[in-house]
């Protein structure tokens, strides 16, 4: 329900977003209605999180079964001097709900190059590219094609990733290959 003085036009609920998506876009709707009547959906939604941290502040819980579980694995191999491959998985696991699993693999070519694969349990695959132009600046895309629910609402998505990694010596295996 957006809420708007009848001077206005008066109140107007909305059945779908489809039907609010289309009154907004022929400008039956303004911006200014919309943006109000979000932020009161939102504090609606949110209001029960406020409540309990107003009335527990310094509750600290430890259910375990509110928690998930990540298993990271992988293995760099050497295959030339300047050709590695890294396959590795992830496994994700939460109480009552289904385990979530990615198998990914890619090849890292004389240091500067990466490219390679991934596979989310019945959900969706990606490709990926990474460019190192030198020691700080990397560059990354990747593709992810969706085949579960989310199919039906997008055909896909691109990442573009630029990174600037600010250089400090610490004599410690780099996470960065996970």
């Amino acid at each position: 329900m957006i809420e708007r003085p009848s001077k206005f036009g008066g109140s107007i609920e909305f059945t779908s977003y489809i039907e609010l998506e289309k009154e907004y876009r022929a400008g039956n709707l303004h911006p200014a209605d919309l943006k109000a009547a979000t932020a009161t959906a939102m504090n609606t939604i949110i209001a029960p999180v406020r409540e309990h941290f107003e009335k527990n502040k310094y509750v600290l819980s430890n259910n375990m079964d509110d928690y998930y579980y990540l298993f990271n694995t992988g293995y760099l191999f050497d295959i030339s001097s300047n050709f590695q491959f890294f396959p590795s998985a992830l496994v994700v696991f939460s109480p009552g709900e289904n385990i979530i699993f990615d198998i990914n693999a890619y090849f890292r070519v004389m240091d500067r190059f990466w490219f390679g694969a991934s596979y989310r349990n019945n959900r969706s695959i990606s490709a990926m590219f990474q460019f190192q132009l030198n020691d700080q600046i990397r560059f990354a895309y990747s593709y992810d094609f969706d085949f579960a629910e989310l199919q039906k609402f997008s055909s896909g998505s691109h990442e573009v990733m630029l990174r600037y990694e600010f250089r400090y010596k610490v004599e410690a295996i780099s996470p960065l290959n996970f």
